[in-house]
């Protein structure tokens, strides 16, 4: 069965997407990066960059909608769209249970994600979500339980029609000092074994926080479908520093 959630109280709007292609050398170079990220932050930026990988299919268009769409739509290797304090648009056909991360403040058991232990509930008036909730990876001396140090997983596996080839993802974070690395995996069960598919988003930042930031939404379409999608939320921070990273606002749907 096809795991859905509650919509918010706004109704959906169109979004407009930008559809791109992801090499296996971009693959290869972002696996990379997450290898190497650490103590080099230090002198890093303090704005943070966040996008895809910047790879774009020569056949590729860009679909840039109304006024209203492109609040949501992101340039690939931009800072996204700054949020001042609303959610996004509530978008139709979501496959992830509890986008939001919902559930008691602190706590590290989110309901329908499955937690490595790094990551718990925040529940703040800033988080940009309907419910004011997100999940955090911060150092348990500032904020929660969750372990310090990462790096930090956090996965929901959704069903989907294998027939489908489009998938579309967005995610809304604040970032500090920290590196956030989202991946999806293709599978022929809900166990596995998974195919990594597509790095639609990463973002780094070597400073201080400048606001939550959304991703805009992002699409690909594969060669070929999967009954099974993997959607892992990574986060790695900087142990001298007490920051760390934050999600909300996820989004992922297959369509044909």
């Amino acid at each position: 069965m096809i795991e859905t959630t509650r919509q918010a109280t706004k109704p959906p709007v169109a979004t407009g997407v930008r559809p791109y292609s992801l090499t296996a050398t971009a693959i290869a170079e972002e696996k990379d990066a997450q290898a190497n990220f650490g103590r080099s932050q230090q002198s890093g930026t303090d704005t943070p960059s966040g996008g895809p990988p910047d790879k774009t299919s020569p056949s590729s268009t860009v679909d840039r909608g109304t006024e209203e769409s492109r609040a949501r739509s992101a340039t690939p290797n931009s800072a996204g769209t700054q949020i001042v304090s609303d959610p996004p648009p509530t978008m139709s056909g979501n496959l992830l249970s509890n986008p939001y991360f919902e559930g008691c403040h602190n706590c590290t058991d989110i309901n329908a994600w499955v937690n490595d232990g790094h990551w718990d509930i925040s529940i703040k008036a800033h988080n940009p979500s309907i419910n004011d909730t997100a999940a955090r990876c911060t150092l348990p001396t500032v904020a929660g339980s969750c372990i310090g140090g990462g790096p930090a997983n956090l996965f929901q596996v959704v069903q989907a029609n294998a027939s489908d080839r489009t998938l579309s993802f967005s995610i809304s974070y604040i970032i500090s000092r920290a590196k956030g690395v989202v991946t999806i995996y293709g599978g022929g069960t809900p166990n596995g074994p998974w195919t990594e598919l597509w790095v639609p988003w990463t973002g780094t930042s070597g400073g201080a926080p400048k606001g939550w930031f959304d991703s805009g939404v992002q699409q690909i379409v594969l060669d070929s479908g999967y009954s099974y999608y993997k959607v892992n939320l990574f986060g790695q921070f900087d142990p001298n520093y007490n920051q760390g990273i934050k999600y909300t606002n996820a989004f992922f749907k297959v369509s044909p």
